[in-house]
């Protein structure tokens, strides 16, 4: 498998610093996931975690982060009782 890198780049419009990591859904879909940051160095230490996250849950660590309550909610619904606690 390819290791995951992402990158680090400036918004010209805005100014402001993002993290990006891009990897695909079930269906085959591209996809990224994206955090902002005030400067340079403080990018880099959100795309390190976004790597982490990615790397220790995989894409449902970060589409988990992005879930509605009522998705939660469905989960919880789904989930055998003796998986809960």
């Amino acid at each position: 498998m390819r290791t995951r890198t992402g990158y680090v780049y400036r918004d010209q419009k805005t100014g402001n610093w993002y993290a990006r990591v891009c990897y695909r859904q079930n269906n085959g879909k591209r996809t990224s996931a994206k955090r902002s940051a005030p400067s340079r160095a403080a990018a880099k230490k959100a795309l390190k975690q976004l790597l982490g996250t990615f790397n220790n849950g995989g894409r449902k660590a970060l589409e988990a982060e992005k879930a509605t309550f009522n998705e939660l909610c469905d989960y919880y619904a789904e989930t055998p009782e003796e998986f809960l606690r």
